[in-house]
Parts: structure tokens; sequence; C-alpha cells
């Protein structure tokens, strides 16, 4: 239902999702990256970290939505796969 990939540096993850995938699951995932993602960052002395989320419709390769985490909030809705 999902594939999510992360940059070796962790500053960007990609993703591929279905509009049929289990949100919650899919998100609770998500948070799980980008609190490693953060914690890596800011270990290997990055301060300002962010990172560059990109996530895109499985079936089709839409772009469902790209922000920069966590200055923009990540969130996938009906209205998002109802504008792709």
């Amino acid at each position: 239902m999902y594939k999510i990939s992360v940059s070796d540096d962790y500053t960007e993850v990609n993703c591929q999702v279905a509009q049929k995938a289990n949100g919650l699951t899919f998100t609770a995932k998500l948070m799980i990256i980008f609190f490693n993602s953060e914690m890596y960052q800011i270990l290997n002395g990055n301060a300002e970290w962010s990172i560059h989320v990109v996530a895109k419709d499985l079936s089709t390769g839409g772009e469902l939505v790209n922000i920069d985490y966590p200055k923009e909030v990540f969130s996938i809705t009906e209205e998002t796969w109802d504008n792709l």
C-alpha cells in the first residue's frame, strides 16, 4: 500500500502511497522516520534540521505532497486526492 525511502543523510523522504492505504499506519510510520531523521541530523551538528518530504500516488505517480518538514505540516486528505 505504500513505499518509503530515506536519503543517506536523512534530509529527504520520498513516499509512494495508495489511496486505499491505512492513513493512520502510514502517518505513524512517517512520524517515526521524521523523529529518527531529526535526531540523526541534530546529533551530527545540524541544529536547524529539516526534511524535504515528497509523497506521490502509488498508482499514477501524481504528486500529493512536497514540503519541508517541520516548517510545513505533512497532511494528505481526501481533498488532496481529489485535486490530483
